[in-house]
């Protein structure tokens, strides 16, 4: 008995030792809201919404990088540190739920230097909220950039969202976000029902 008791423990410490491992257990929540978008919903709403989502932190799941400013190869050099860290519950997320829409990921830029690419003001935390229609194979993307010092929303960023497929999504058990390198910046992406979720601004 004493042996089982022991295993319990351990099996409990292990589940604890892992950041984001119990509310990982739950889907992202839905917005209480239908459409999302540079007016509606009012920033309250919002902010409200952002205070009901949990991110993780945890070393392997998330990415810091200092984003890439200018243009590769001439002008190109170093910019702000930013990180990326996924939602805890996007693992869980259904081709049903990616339709209604959902915050993926925050996006935290620690300098006092903009990420213009990505419309990241500094000392600022960004939420990431993505549809994708399987139906039409179209999706959209939207970055919420707030104040990491008092929450205010300072401004909506609308883009679209492009699928890569990959072979290797099925392995993922725990919530990733991710930079992927191009000539034009890093991009924000997550593995997503269909393979590499990426943002990409609009033109």
């Amino acid at each position: 008995m004493w042996r089982q008791n022991l295993m319990v423990l351990c099996m409990v410490a292990l589940v604890a030792a892992v950041p984001g491992t119990l509310a990982a257990q739950r889907p992202t929540p839905r917005a209480r809201f239908e459409r999302l978008d540079a007016r509606s919903p009012s920033d309250s709403v919002l902010q409200a919404y952002f205070r009901d989502l949990s991110f993780t932190s945890a070393h392997g799941l998330t990415d810091e990088q200092a984003l890439m400013v200018g243009e590769y190869p001439g002008s190109a050099r170093y910019g702000p540190v930013v990180t990326i860290q996924p939602e805890v519950g996007l693992v869980h997320l259904s081709p049903e739920a990616f339709h209604q829409g959902r915050v993926v990921a925050r996006i935290i830029n620690h300098g006092s230097e903009p990420y213009e690419r990505l419309g990241l003001p500094p000392n600022s935390v960004t939420y990431w909220w993505a549809e994708y229609y399987q139906e039409t194979h179209r999706g959209r993307s939207v970055l919420i950039a707030t104040d990491a010092a008092d929450g205010r929303i300072l401004r909506r960023l609308e883009g679209d969202l492009t699928v890569e497929p990959d072979s290797m999504r099925q392995r993922y058990q725990l919530a990733v976000a991710r930079w992927h390198w191009t000539t034009s910046g890093e991009r924000p992406c997550f593995p997503c029902p269909w393979g590499w979720c990426g943002f990409v601004l609009k033109f």
